[in-house]
Order: structure tokens, then sequence, then C-alpha cells
């Protein structure tokens, strides 16, 4: 232990000279804040030593990376080459270099110090578990120049090629020369492991809360290729080390080319760290083929079990392994396959294939000795060269029913199933390491030192490490400094001990023209503030506003959108932010700004997120700034949108209006062509002001769109809806966007279930099954989102229900004829019995019917139903000469509630001997609010006409659940022609 810690100090000495390094400093950058003297104030951190004082409302603060456990995240040769150099070390940083005052000894024994104090917080680094391998450097070069990467730093490779190009291979086309200043990267290579860079690019913000490097929202995987690419100059490829995870290919197809998948082209690679992330937002019809190997901790039976609703093929050391086929009538289908396995690493392959619906794949695994219900694999059986055992002749022989081929197997044990973890499963892969030591013997009496320098040089006031405060000498506070002074830390050549930033010219001068500013009590209006913010996080790099900013075309050539679309610039290119606090709303922007808002998916730039507290300030700033950009439009549906509101905007939105749906997703459906912003977002992100006026003038607002101007002067698009009226049309279309997916579907869209009925148009009339409902069940599906029931055989309406229809699972898969479930926990159930009954008096019993009864009860005949023209059925029944039609109607809520209405029109050639009452409801709770308004217990139930005879009375119809029902009278009257009718309509809200 002792001569590795001296060849680790030999090793290291070489670096603990200032004179090691070579270079010239280079200037802050800040993208498009480099020459704004306030962002340059902020970003400087010249608050952290002087204090704001009347300033200090300004925002000017900007923390430095926290330190705390900066040893098992950098290498010390990394930590020493900043400490002494900051801008060689890390080009453009706003570190400034506190020690330049002191002579190259003095230096040289400071930087040491120091150097053994942060190397010794949380060090040592670990020396890398895992490899990468090949595919991961290269998925890494895509990623670094498609999310955004390039917007702030240098791009490394050529931009993506055209059609007319001939060169593809971006690693041979020429790097374009840019305008403007890029973040320069560093020494990564001899800064980070594989390991510490990936969980930085994961979480930027933890330990550089600044923002200035913000999070691109990277998944494990992803950040783990980014690292790959950044780390490419460590990769030894004479060093195989296996890669965590597996690797997978992904195919698109129709489902019977899928059946083997390797002769397809792959349209996507990657690795995977858990299976269930890789059938996210995937196409209809797909198939995965994950490969690479498993290791099994023990000899012994591993179980392995899939939760899938499609096929899935495994194969484990090069053999299949038998699983059930998945269970059309038992979906999702539970797989379980047994396979024995020596201890160590084996091959795995298994595919994925998946037709239709929700993708889902969840894989487990577990062990246990002796566990199993399939034959031992070949790992485990007798070697052939082992001597068979000789047979005792003495030996009782084996009675009847005793022999062991006759004896049943051993109940298996129930084994203990876990998610495969990711530190078993691995691919090959390759040394990923740095070409520096990980690693320096801590002098702990250097430390110590360090530790006091830390506090007393002033790095403490910027940057936190537990346990440690600054220490360091009172400085002038800020609106006291002179920003002429020729030695202070603006100057040229500043005075010894002060610190020294790395400046142009320009910036000097610029950060002194601010402080004259901040001296001068200049107030910062919301307009200002908005750019500084905007120059200070460099959003100018992507996004333009009032003339200022948007990417260089140089730049622009590699924003590109995720798929080949014919989008143009308004499908790769962040759009321009003129107005947009006159047309985001607040909680749109809040989200926007912390990254958690992706509404144009077909971009691969993605919108980071730069820390809350960086970002604070702006909505309010940019609302201030552009209130008044957007001429106000009332419209009467943000307050009070009607029923009839909300379906003629589901109208105009669907295939059938204005086609809206044909470049627009709506909630989780895909558009019908090529992809734009999701509609259904509209209420959330949008100010209704903006909405209309972007509507009637697309290309007003977003220059060179692809939203067609539907109501340009002469046009009156979709005129059997509202006459064509565009005030009227685009308030239905808000109305219905408002109403969120209780509104229903627009025309021309299919669900991902296939197996889930949607009635958009007009209703949808269903013959089938239903648990604990019946098997002469009628259902009935209203695109308002509310549905019904009706027992033909008992001639009665049994229930209703809002939200989704039904599944055609149990009609439709096998053999058909299978029960299903109604998809709702809401679910209204009506009186068992019919609904019409002679009462002698309240006191008599309510007629029931005996479920178990395979007939209609006495005196009721079902006779069908009709349609009229909108296909709104009505049900026909007769209850001895009287003749009943039952038309039931779905009404929208935009809470999600149920909302029926049904309407009863009874004919009769005379007005019955007995009196004819209906049983609308029946509750535990029944209470008259007023005549002909109840509620019933969570229910509203309104009667119509109001009779004053109607009556809320108690019926037992179990003894054990007393139930209140309510009816009412049939008032008869003549009808022309003859005979008697009557009409009764009954509306009821749950």
């Amino acid at each position: 232990m002792t001569s590795i810690r001296f060849a680790l100090a030999a090793s290291f000495l070489p670096l603990l000279s200032t004179t090691a390094f070579a270079g010239e400093p280079s200037h802050v950058v800040l993208g498009h804040g480099s020459t704004d003297g306030r962002a340059l104030i902020s970003e400087l951190a010249c608050v952290a030593c002087h204090d704001p004082g009347a300033a200090k409302d300004l925002n000017l603060a900007r923390p430095g990376p926290i330190l705390t456990g900066i040893g098992g995240r950098i290498t010390p040769s990394a930590i020493k080459a900043i400490v002494a150099q900051p801008a060689v070390a890390k080009p453009g940083t706003t570190m400034p270099d506190v020690l330049a005052g002191l002579g190259a000894n003095e230096k040289d024994a400071a930087v040491e110090s120091l150097v053994h104090y942060l190397a010794g917080q949380g060090g040592p680094l670990a020396a890398p578990a895992a490899g990468v391998g090949e595919a991961a450097v290269k998925r890494g070069q895509h990623l670094y120049h498609a999310v955004g990467c390039v917007a702030c730093h240098a791009p490394l490779v050529g931009p993506p090629a055209s059609e007319e190009d001939e060169e593809k291979d971006p690693t041979k086309r020429p790097i374009p020369k840019f305008e403007g200043a890029s973040v320069p990267l560093g020494e990564l290579a001899t800064k980070y492991t594989g390991a510490t860079l990936a969980g930085f690019l994961i979480d930027p913000l933890k330990h550089r809360p600044a923002g200035r490097m913000p999070s691109l929202l990277l998944s494990t995987a992803e950040a783990g290729d980014l690292a790959a690419y950044l780390l490419r100059d460590q990769l030894d490829r004479k060093s195989p080390l296996p890669a965590a995870g597996l690797r997978y290919a992904y195919y698109e197809a129709d489902f019977v080319r899928l059946k083997d998948p390797g002769k397809l082209p792959v349209t996507e690679e990657g690795t995977a760290h858990e299976l269930s992330t890789v059938m996210a937002r995937r196409s209809r019809e797909f198939a995965v083929r994950f490969t690479g190997d498993v290791e099994a901790a023990a000899d012994g039976k591993y179980t392995f079990e899939f939760d899938s609703d499609e096929p899935v093929d495994l194969k484990v050391a090069g053999k299949t392994v038998p699983l059930p086929k998945p269970d059309n009538k038992k979906r999702p289908t539970v797989g379980v396959g047994v396979v024995a396995l020596k201890k160590g690493k084996h091959a795995i392959e298994l595919t994925y294939r998946h037709k239709e619906g929700e993708a889902k794949l969840k894989a487990q695994w577990g062990f246990a000795a002796g566990n199993g219900t399939t034959k031992d694999t070949e790992d485990t059986k007798k070697p052939e060269n082992q001597k068979p055992e000789k047979k005792d002749d003495k030996k009782e022989p084996a009675k009847p029913g005793k022999n062991r081929k006759e004896q049943p197997e051993p109940a298996a044990p129930p084994v203990a199933l876990a998610p495969l973890p990711t530190t078993a499963l691995s691919h090959p892969g390759f040394k990923l390491a740095p070409k520096v030591d990980l690693s320096i013997p801590i002098d702990r009496a250097k430390a110590e030192k360090g530790k006091a320098l830390f506090a007393t040089a002033g790095c403490a006031a910027c940057h936190a490490i537990d346990g440690v405060a600054s220490t360091a000498k009172t400085a002038k506070g800020l609106l006291a400094l002179d920003p002429s002074n020729k030695e202070g830390c603006l100057a040229e050549k500043p005075a010894a001990g002060r610190a020294v930033y790395a400046l142009s010219a320009d910036q000097r001068a610029a950060a002194a023209k601010g402080l004259v500013s901040l001296k001068a009590g200049e107030k910062e209006d919301p307009k200002s503030l908005v750019v500084r913010t905007m120059a200070a996080l460099n959003c100018f790099a992507c996004h333009a506003r009032d003339g200022q900013g948007g990417p260089e075309a140089a730049r622009a050539a590699y924003f590109t959108p995720v798929e080949e679309l014919d989008l143009g610039d308004e499908g790769r290119l962040p759009p321009h932010v003129n107005e947009a606090g006159a047309k985001l709303t607040p909680e749109a922007l809040t989200k926007i700004l912390g990254g958690s808002f992706r509404v144009r998916p077909y971009m691969a730039t993605r919108m980071p997120n730069f820390g809350w507290a960086n970002v604070q300030a702006l909505p309010a700033a940019l609302a201030s700034a552009d209130a008044g950009k957007v001429p106000g439009h009332a419209l009467a549906s943000v307050d009070k949108p009607t029923p009839q509101m909300v379906d003629d905007g589901r109208r105009l939105v669907g295939v059938n209006g204005l086609g809206c749906v044909q470049c627009h997703s709506w909630g989780n459906l895909r558009s019908l062509g090529l992809p734009s912003v999701n509609l259904s977002l509209a209420p959330e992100r949008l100010s209704p002001a903006y909405f209309a006026a972007y509507l009637l003038e697309p290309n007003k607002w977003r220059p060179g769109t692809r939203m067609p101007p539907f109501w340009a002067p002469g046009n009156k698009p979709a005129p059997e809806i509202l006459g064509g009226d565009p005030q009227k049309q685009i308030d239905a279309i808000w109305a219905y966007l408002s109403a969120g997916p209780n509104a229903g579907m627009p025309a021309g869209m299919e669900p991902t279930d296939k197996s889930l009925l949607v009635p958009v148009d007009e209703p949808i009339v269903f013959r089938t099954f239903v648990d604990k409902q019946g098997a002469h069940t009628i259902a009935v599906g209203f695109r308002q989102k509310t549905h019904i029931l009706f027992d033909a055989l008992r001639v009665r309406t049994a229930a209703a229900w809002p939200g989704d229809f039904l599944r055609t699972e149990g009609a439709w898969n096998g053999r058909g004829g299978n029960y299903t479930g109604l998809p709702s926990q809401n679910v209204m159930q009506l009186p068992p019995a019919p609904a019409l009954a002679p009462l002698d008096s309240q006191t008599t019993p309510w007629p029931e019917h005996d479920a178990k009864k395979h007939s209609a009860p006495d005196g009721w005949k079902f006779a069908g139903y009709r349609y009229d023209k909108a296909r709104n059925p009505t049900f026909l029944y007769t209850y001895n000469d009287i003749a009943i039609e039952e038309t039931p109607t779905a009404v929208f809520n935009p809470e999600g509630k149920g909302h029926l209405i049904r309407k009863l029109k009874l004919v009769a050639p005379a007005a019955p001997a007995k009196e004819i009452w209906f049983r609308a409801a029946m509750g535990k709770e029944v209470k008259a609010n007023k005549p002909g308004d109840y509620a019933v217990d969570k229910a509203l139930v309104q009667l119509r006409p109001a009779s004053p005879d109607a009556t809320i009375r108690a019926n037992v119809v179990d003894p054990k659940n007393p139930l209140k029902e309510l009816v009412t009278p049939i008032k008869w009257t003549p009808r022309a022609g003859g005979g008697v009718e009557a009409e009764i309509e009954i509306e009821m809200t749950w």
C-alpha cells in the first residue's frame, strides 16, 4: 500500500507547479450577455464580496458551483488546473484568479494546499466499474448535436446532411465558422470519469445552481451516452470491460414481418437500463430485441416472469426458454419460464413484438435452488464420463406406486421475484477512464492549510462547502466602488490581492458602465430585466425577441426535427418570444421555464431547466413588458361555455370541420398527418386573447407558419357550423379545448386502445354481455361521455356511467360471448325492475322481478329500437296495452360527471283502471329540494313535469339495505284520434 501511495505522489508532483500550464487566458464568455453591464456584474458574482446595498432587489446574486464532495466528482489534476489558472483550465469561465497577486513559489504552495483540501472532499474518485460500447459513443455524438448542446457550445462535427449533400457522415463534413462566441468545454477528458460526468449531466443544477449550465432533462441512458462521447479520448479499445445494461434494436413493420425482426432494417438502437422506458411513445406495430449478458450469482434455477400484452421470446445461454403464449381473454398476460444456470454470465436475448394498444413489458426474475418446472438445461446434466451407481441387490424392491418415476413432482417453493437489476445486465464494451491519476495521497497538514486559505482568500464567498464560511477581508459595498479605479477588479491590471478576471476591454467598459447605472440608482424596468436574464442565461442562443438573438445561420443548421418531417424551420427552430408575456399564461411560463412543459415533441432541441431561482422573476417581468402587445378578444366560452358550444368546437376541430387534427395532436392521440403543437394544451398554455388573435392572423404572430388563415377575407370555413362566423367558431373551439377529455374525441381520430369503443359523431349501440347486468344488455355510448345500459330481458334502463364507453374483448376476442365490465367507478345503478307499475296505495310494494328468471316480467315485452336522423336510439316496449317509447340523451358535463336525460312517451287506448306510477330513482337518502328537484344520495334528479303528487316513500328491497323510492303518478291526457297519452322526463346528474 505504501509503494502505491508513493507512486501516486511521484506521478502527481509535476502537476503542482503553475508553470505546467500553457496557453493564454480566454475572455469570459457569456453568450449574448458578454457586453451587458449589469449581466456581467451579476455573472461575475460581484455581490458575493461587495454588499449590493440599495441594489439588493435587482437579483444580482449568482452562486458559484457547490464544492461539497468535489473530490469525488473531478480529478485532482482538474482541481489543480482550475485553482491555478482558471481562465486557462476553463476557457470562458467567470471564475477569477484570487491567487494572482502571490509570488510564483507562494502561489505554488497555496495551490498545493487547496488541492489537498479539495481533493479530500468526497474523494477519491472511483475507478470505472463498467465499460462503454462503441454504439454509446455514436449515440452521444448525435445527442450532443441534436438536443441543444450546440446552442451554447461549439459543434464537434459537421451539420446534418441535407438531401442534396453527398457526404452523409457528419464526422467528414466541415464544421462551419460562427460569428458568435461558443462556451468552451474545457479539458473534460482529464477532469471527469464517465460516471461523474453522466451524473453531472443528469442534474447540473445540483452542483452548479446558477443555471448557466442548465438541465436538458436527459435520461440515465442519454447522460451515459453523452458522457461517453464527450470523454471519447479516454476510450481504451485494448481493454475490454462490460458495459451496463442491454443493447436494444427497435424495428417498425407490419406485425407479420415482425415475426423475425432480425431480417428488418433497424429503426433505432440504444442501451436499455429499464425495459419499460424503451416501450414509451412507440408506433402501433413494432418489435424490440434486447441482447447482452445476464449474470447468475449462483448455480441454480432462475425463474423469469414477463407481464406483457404481446408475445415475448426469451433465449438464455443460447437456449429458448419456454413461455406461455399470451391469453387474449386475460390481458395483460403473465408468462413464466424457468432455466437452470451456472454461476457467471450467460448470453440473453429477449424479443418483444407489439401489435396494438398500450405497449407494456415488465420483466422480473428470481432464484431458488432446486426450484423449477422445466427440465434442466445441459449445463446441469450429469457428465457423460461419470460412472453409474452400483445397484444394491440387497435393497428392498420398490413397492407399486412408490417407484421414483411414478412419484408426483414436489410443489416448487415460491420464488421471490424482483425487476431485472441493471447490475446483472451487461453488453460488450471498453474501458473509459481518465489518463491521469484518480486520487492523491492527502497530506492532512496541507489540507488544513488549504481549508483555512479557502475561507480567507474569498473562495468560500462564492463556493459552498459544508461547514466552511468565508472569513475574507470585508470589501467595500458595491455602490461605493469607483468604476474608474485603476487598481480594482475591473482594471486591466488589478493591484496585488485583488481578484483577476479574464475580461476584454469591451467587457471591462460595460461592467463599469453597469456599475455607474447602479450607483445612479437607475431602476431596471421589466423589459431590461427580461433582456438581462435572457442574456445571462444565453436564452438568445435559441430564441429571438424584439429583433435580438435567435440561432445564427451556421448554428441553426444543427437544429433538427426528431423525424424527417416537412415542417420547415417551424419544425426545428425554437419559436420567437416577442410577446411571450401576453401569449402564455403565468402557469405555463412557470412550467416552461422549469423545463417541465414540452409542447413540441417533434423538435429535437429541448427547452432546458435553468433552475427556478434563476428565472423566477421572468414570468412577472414578461407579463409587464408585453402588456398590450396582443389585442383583446372577448371569448364568451372563457367563463360560461355551453354544451352546444363545446360540441360545435369538437366538430370544428375534427376532420369534418376545419380539420385541425390533420396536423395537431389531441390529448395522447397523434395527429393524422404531420405533427404540430398538442391542441388540448392550448387553454393551459395560451391566453384567450392570443389564441383568438393567432387563429385570425397566424402569419402575423408566427411569420412563416404553415398554419392556414382559415378566416382570411373572403373565406367562410365550415359554414354549416355557426354560420361560419369567425368569432363564434373560435369561441366554440376554445370552449371545446377548455373542456378537456370530458368533451369527447374529435372526428377522424382513433383511440390508441383498439378494443375501446369511442363514440365520435353519433352514438354507438352495442349489444353485449355485461357483468352483473345480464346477457341481454344493449349499451348506448354518447359522444357527450355519459352512456347507458338497457336490459332488454327485464325491459328497463339498468345503469348509466360517465367517461369511457365499453371495450370489446368480451364480445370479440376468442369465441366471443364473454362478459365485460363497465369501465367506471361512478356507475349509476337504476331501480332493478321496470320503471312503471300500478299501485293501489302508497303502501303497496313495488312489483319486483326475480332476476334469475330468463323471461320478461309479467305484462312486459321488448319491441326493439329505432334511430332518428342523428342515429340516436329510441327503445320501444309495451306494458300490457300501454306502448312506451324511451329516448335517452346525454348532456356534456365539463366536470366529467354523468349527465343523462330520459324521455318517456306513453300511449294507451284508454286510461288504465289503476293509477300508473313511474319510479324515477332509489337511494338511501332521498330529499326534495323543491317541486321536481330532488337529491338522491349524491345525485341530482329533476322530474318534468314537476308533479305535486310525486312522493318519497320507503320500500324494503333488501331487508339489510332499506332504500327509499322517488315515485310520481302518470298524468294522462286525451290523444288526437282517440286514446290517451302521457310524457315524463327525468334528468340525472351525478
